[in-house]
């Protein structure tokens, strides 16, 4: 299992880590995006609770692709507030519209790379 650190959005305000687990043997791709809302912790503490057993070796991908990107909106979670803008409101609604927001343009960016299943 190989487990890499990236960074969302990295030359912006609102850089982002997220990490890559990589099974030994090919598989689906599994994405996890937890903390659009800062106010909503519960995911943001599972997904780290995640990554850090990964890391420790109490859980492995055996198969496939695991993403997890643990804490998107990171300014509204230190003020735990919804978020200024909100985040989900940023993603585009329809197939030809664009993302508003560098963070939900990045995380797009992210889908369309990875193709999670």
């Amino acid at each position: 299992m190989i487990i890499e650190s990236h960074t969302l959005a990295s030359s912006t305000s609102h850089a982002t880590p997220y990490y890559v687990i990589r099974g030994e043997l090919p598989g689906p791709v599994f994405m996890v995006v937890s903390g659009i809302h800062g106010n909503e912790t519960a995911s943001i503490h599972a997904a780290h609770n995640i990554v850090n057993r990964l890391r420790q070796g109490e859980q492995y991908v055996h198969r496939g692709t695991l993403i997890i990107v643990p804490l998107m909106n990171q300014k509204a979670y230190r003020k735990r507030i919804r978020g200024v803008p909100d985040l989900n409101r940023t993603f585009p609604r329809f197939r030809n519209e664009s993302a508003s927001h560098p963070l939900s343009v990045a995380l797009l960016q992210l889908v369309r790379r990875y193709r999670p299943t």
